[in-house]
């Protein structure tokens, strides 16, 4: 067997293990939908430290034996699952990138959120945007919040603040044109904000579909979609205190 072989299979074995560090991120919701720089978070970075630990690892650590190589590769599986783990403080390497995948998240979904808002107050016609408005910010909105958890408390409060004002842009566009789509909208909206333990959405929410109840010129069937929405706000927040 060529020597370049040989290194090529030690450094293929320690990428392979820089993935599998890095597998429950890639099992995790916030890395979809999957984008460029997730790509390089969940994929090349971990693929080239776990290769250069294994390179490390089996020709300045170890002497490989190269009629060994079976054992020599998964050694370098080895030193591509642990190295980046030693590298980065002790903190586990998963938690580490499926944070930095949550950032870019919260970042790509705040820029649909204000794209979306703005197309809707800049329209002459609001309405015939609405249903892919509204859409899009429930969608980048949902996305922030099961982001939020995994990233620094500023940063998480921060996130938590876009997405109050989001829904405070909903329920006034509901204000306006009585759209059942839109009640649904910040009822899902709530929902995974009671999910992911975050109360200022959470009230938020609630708050914003009191006032559509009680809201005089909107219609009673917008209203009794917001009663039936905070009921079920609140129930699921009661069950999960």
């Amino acid at each position: 067997m060529t020597k370049s072989l040989e290194v090529a299979i030690v450094v293929a074995g320690g990428a392979m293990g820089g993935l599998l560090s890095v597998l429950d991120s890639w099992a995790d919701p916030v890395s979809y939908p999957l984008t460029l720089s997730k790509l390089a978070a969940l994929f090349l970075i971990p693929v080239l430290k776990g290769g250069t630990a294994a390179g490390i690892g089996v020709y300045l650590l170890t002497t490989l034996d190269s009629t060994q190589l079976i054992r020599g590769f998964f050694f370098s599986v080895t030193c591509g699952l642990t190295f980046p783990t030693i590298l980065s403080n002790s903190t586990s390497y998963a938690q580490k990138v499926t944070s930095q995948v949550a950032t870019k998240s919260i970042f790509e979904n705040t820029e649909k959120l204000k794209a979306a808002v703005a197309s809707i107050g800049t329209s002459a016609s609001p309405q015939s945007l609405l249903p892919s408005a509204v859409s899009e910010i429930q969608g980048a909105s949902i996305a922030i919040l099961q982001a939020t958890p995994k990233v620094e408390p500023a940063e998480a409060k921060a996130a938590d603040a876009v997405v109050q004002q989001a829904v405070s842009n909903l329920a006034e566009t509901a204000n306006v044109t009585n759209s059942d789509k839109t009640i649904e909208a910040i009822s899902q909206i709530g929902s995974v904000a009671v999910a992911q333990n975050l109360p200022g959405t959470t009230d938020r929410a609630v708050l914003e579909l009191k006032s559509l109840r009680d809201a005089p010129h909107v219609s009673e069937e917008t209203k009794g979609r917001a009663v039936l929405a905070i009921q079920k706000l609140e129930r699921a927040n009661l069950l999960a205190k």
